[in-house]
């Protein structure tokens, strides 16, 4: 009598989590509203999660797969592609913080082609990898300023082009994403330098070019002309000689 009685109840149980379609599935427990194959969700439906979250569109195997919506609890939304229960492929991420982020997800991060919109305006075009920026990219400033070049780690790598919105421009060498090593900076009237940079100015042995074809060549400290230096016309003769 009492084994029947565990069969029973047993039956009973089974019973009412196929009323309710609650599932275990990846470690994940949720109410599902849709159908299911096997015992398994598939096809299109809406998932309830334990933890809050929610999730609409399809299931394959009993996994999140192909195109859906998710919905975080923390606020955050994903629309986009799954495969295997995991972000993968194009999407959309939107931060409850306003910010955002479209383009490829691979196992569940920001992985690919893409772009990030920064809740101040900032945005950031281009390659990334296991969620950080990671390759060429051009990142946008709200003010009009732009860095195009590549990116290590989620910064700035140690080379690329700074485009200034008063028409200013510099091209070079980098450590932690100011102008420093060898390097060209362009000013709006056609006057340009080349040589050393550090800590964003010029510091080292350089020359300058003014936009009449003349040029001065010696020494730069703190972004300052010190020293001798030569300036020369546009054939190469000694215009003067000038210490600073």
């Amino acid at each position: 009598m009492k084994h029947q009685f565990n069969i029973i109840f047993l039956l009973f149980l089974i019973s009412l989590s196929q009323a309710k379609n609650l599932r275990i599935l990846s470690e994940e427990e949720f109410e599902f509203d849709g159908k299911y194959i096997d015992g398994k969700a598939e096809g299109k439906g809406t998932a309830t999660y334990k933890n809050g979250d929610k999730y609409q569109g399809n299931f394959k195997n009993g996994l999140r797969d192909g195109n859906g919506k998710y919905f975080y609890k923390n606020g955050n939304v994903y629309e986009g592609e799954f495969k295997e229960g995991k972000l993968e492929g194009e999407g959309v991420m939107t931060y409850k913080d306003g910010q955002k982020y479209e383009g490829e997800f691979r196992d569940n991060l920001r992985d690919g082609k893409g772009k990030y919109y920064y809740k101040n305006g900032d945005r950031y075009e281009g390659d990334w990898r296991k969620g950080k920026k990671e390759g060429k990219g051009v990142y946008y400033w709200k003010g009009g300023d732009k860095f195009e070049g590549y990116f290590e780690n989620d910064k700035k790598g140690e080379y690329g082009k700074y485009y200034y919105k008063n028409g200013e421009r510099y091209e070079g060498e980098l450590k932690d994403g100011k102008r420093e090593g060898k390097g060209i900076y362009y000013w709006a009237d056609g006057d340009r330098y080349e040589g050393d940079f550090k800590n964003d100015k010029r510091e080292g042995k350089g020359v300058y070019y003014w936009n009449d074809g003349d040029r001065s060549m010696g020494d730069y400290v703190n972004d300052k002309e010190v020293g001798l230096h030569v300036r020369l016309d546009s054939v190469g003769h000694v215009i003067e000689k000038y210490y600073e």
